[in-house]
């Protein structure tokens, strides 16, 4: 059974639409009346035991199934559809494949698979999609496959890696079904707004507390291309884009807003937007409360979506928007960010990411240049590619990507040139290549970056222009001038240094 076509997307970013003749291709895949056109195998070539039950508590319905590691060893358990799904494939059809499962113990990779076998059942492509589960709760993972040939089948298989014997995990609600490919055009709203690549950068800025940037333009001795502010989702607190931004850009800035859906006073307004349904605590520690991404999914905040919509339309500047920025740096991969993970999982994110930005496009805003902001701290470790693979938006969706990387160590200093090169060379090199080829090929930007103070600040600080030119597809530098790793104000020497920096040309690719 097909739960939802708009349900979270675990693994795929290409946005697609079930075709109105759309054929389910999964005979039993709610179970709810056996286990019939299913086989367990703890390898993939069924040389070692494996059981298979149906068993009450399903996803949804009364059963889902149980399958077991019964071999004395860990092994790669399998749930495998017997004959296979799609009997016989189109060349060119995406066939989507989506399935709840559920661990038995915490930390267990979730995979859904997708073989297509051809000629002589040679193995003619593959997608899976992992969820790497934390706890023992349902969750849902979705993989398209884009059939290579015509006449092939396609295999349908859960799985879990190495599942230590006598351990067990659960299936329920699978599908398959054919899609017709719905991608959105490219976004064109960050023409005028970020340089080309190649060209140079924009020189950022963010004022302790969203303050007023026009002081330390007077000690540098120019104007700040962009001013970074971060904004909530408090409809009674002053919804953005506010006086203050509109001013700045009346002056010829661009407004760079982090948009979080958290609500930093607990307010809201009912007019507008239900209560948040999240909260826990800032990175300082701060009980603080959030919406929730299901809260976007479901629509409840779309007359807030709306009103801010028409606000950003009116005003006659451009805006570059992320949402809930560095919502990769969760606890679970190491991270701090606690009030993300209370306002819903990576793929959730995604899906109110594309919410968002279809709900201000279908209202014909086409002056936000958005953007999809990390941590980044990450990017080079393979072992978590999955959880940035789930957090990417898709395709058309994302006009820049960002991050936010600082040179916070005395005794480990780095230069610009090392802080900015692992994530950017990880983009690139085609970390999201498993979800988006065309990731690597958009524009990036650092939305933070700051340098401790020390002695060695002001040669850092001058040194950013000639090693960003090393970085060409590095357009737009935001240097975030507050707390102890970046914090420019008291400190004359690097100021100076600063202004130094943003007299370079590179930075100038506007003039």
């Amino acid at each position: 059974m097909l739960t939802s076509l708009t349900a979270v997307i675990a693994s795929s970013v290409v946005v697609l639409a079930q075709t109105a003749s759309a054929v389910e291709d999964v005979q039993n895949g709610t179970f709810e009346t056996g286990t019939s056109g299913w086989l367990a195998t703890p390898k993939d070539d069924g040389s070692a035991p494996a059981a298979l039950s149906r068993v009450s508590g399903g996803h949804t319905g009364s059963y889902a199934a149980r399958v077991s590691n019964t071999s004395a060893t860990a092994a790669t358990t399998v749930l495998n559809d017997a004959p296979n799904s799609v009997p016989s494939t189109t060349a060119g059809q995406t066939y989507r494949a989506t399935a709840w499962l559920r661990a038995a113990q915490p930390n267990t990779s979730l995979v859904l698979r997708l073989l297509e076998f051809g000629d002589n059942n040679a193995l003619a492509s593959s997608k899976q999609g992992e969820y790497w589960a934390a706890d023992t709760a349902w969750h849902q993972i979705t993989v398209d496959l884009v059939a290579t040939r015509t006449g092939a089948s396609i295999d349908v298989n859960a799985l879990v890696w190495g599942l230590d014997p006598g351990q067990s995990f659960l299936v329920d609600d699978v599908s398959v079904v054919p899609l017709t490919v719905t991608v959105p055009p490219p976004s064109t709203t960050s023409s005028g707004v970020l340089p080309a690549q190649g060209t140079g950068a924009l020189f950022g800025y963010y004022q302790s507390g969203g303050g007023d940037p026009r002081p330390m333009e007077s000690k540098i001795g120019r104007k700040f291309d962009l001013i970074h502010h971060y904004k909530d989702f408090n409809a009674t607190n002053n919804m953005w884009p506010t006086s203050a931004m509109l001013a700045e850009a009346a002056e010829g800035r661009t407004v760079h807003v982090g948009w979080e859906l958290a609500s930093y006073g607990g307010g809201y307004d009912s007019a507008l937007q239900p209560a948040p349904a999240g909260s826990s605590t800032d990175r300082l520690g701060n009980s603080m409360k959030t919406w929730t991404y299901p809260q976007v999914i479901n629509g409840s905040l779309d007359r807030y979506l709306d009103a801010v919509a028409a606000k950003v339309k009116a005003a006659p500047y451009k805006f570059i928007v992320d949402i809930d920025p560095e919502m990769d740096d969760r606890p679970d991969v190491g991270g701090t960010a606690k009030l993300r993970a209370a306002a819903g999982t990576r793929p959730e994110f995604a899906a109110a990411y594309r919410h968002i930005v279809d709900r201000f496009r279908a209202r014909g805003v086409t002056n936000v240049t958005w953007a999809w902001t990390v941590s980044g701290w990450y990017a080079t470790d393979a072992s978590k590619t999955w959880s940035l693979e789930q957090l990417w938006p898709g395709a058309g969706y994302v006009d820049v990507i960002m991050w936010d990387p600082y040179n916070h160590s005395a005794s480990s200093w780095r230069s610009f040139s090392q802080i900015v090169a692992p994530f950017y060379n990880a983009i690139r090199g085609g970390v999201l290549d498993r979800v988006d080829t065309s990731a690597k090929r958009l524009p990036l930007g650092l939305a933070e970056y700051g340098c401790i103070a020390d002695p060695r600040r002001a040669d850092w600080l001058k040194a950013i222009p000639s090693q960003a030119r090393n970085f060409p597809a590095l357009v737009s530098l935001g240097y975030f001038s507050s707390g102890s790793w970046g914090a420019l104000d008291n400190d004359p020497t690097a100021i100076a240094a600063f202004g130094v920096a943003g007299k370079d040309a590179w930075l100038n690719p506007r003039s």
